[in-house]
């Protein structure tokens, strides 16, 4: 199955929802100090991982530096470009998100795969993704970087490394004080 056979798949009116589309979503209630924090947008993050163990390590990992993230997970790169397609839509910008994990090696479309179509879809293009990988092979990394990732990084993942990540591409200074999160900034 190519890009482009998913591409019109996800478009044809008659089309049943891919197994493992939405295999999880979390959302934590953050406990936050004032108003002005609880209004500062968190991370609403994409995570296109195949490994249940992996995407709970990640999970993991995630709810240490950002508890109160959204985390999509899917569980393979057809159903991340079904996902992506929804969420670049005019009706559902707003769960559009911050950035994408993507592993490399999925069943049905792989990360590359995945890789290819935003790059080629002109309204998924500014999406910001970050390979997942178990691979530190040179070619795959030159691979996804000239596919348009913004970073690779080799599993498992920690939890600073991520939380690096994110602020990094999300281009907020964000500092921790005794668990709570705080973006800091000009105008803070």
């Amino acid at each position: 199955m190519t890009v482009r056979d998913v591409v019109a798949w996800c478009n044809s009116p008659s089309r049943s929802r891919v197994h493992g589309y939405y295999s999880s979503q979390i959302k934590c209630q953050p406990h936050f100090v004032n108003s002005e924090i609880a209004d500062k947008p968190f991370p609403n993050l994409l995570l296109a991982e195949d490994s249940q163990d992996d995407a709970f390590f990640f999970r993991r990992a995630l709810l240490k530096v950002y508890p109160n993230s959204l985390l999509t997970h899917v569980g393979n790169g057809a159903a991340a470009i079904e996902f992506l397609m929804e969420a670049c839509s005019q009706i559902t910008k707003s769960r559009i998100p911050d950035l994408v994990f993507l592993d490399l090696k999925m069943p049905v479309l792989s990360g590359f795969d995945v890789l290819r179509w935003i790059h080629d879809w002109e309204a998924a293009s500014l999406l910001r993704v970050i390979v997942l990988s178990g691979s530190d092979h040179i070619g795959d990394k030159n691979r996804a970087m000239e596919l348009g990732a913004q970073d690779y990084l080799v599993k498992p993942i920690r939890p600073a490394e991520l939380k690096k990540q994110i602020d990094t591409l999300r281009g907020a200074e964000v500092v921790s004080s005794g668990g709570v999160f705080h973006e800091t900034g000009p105008n803070s």
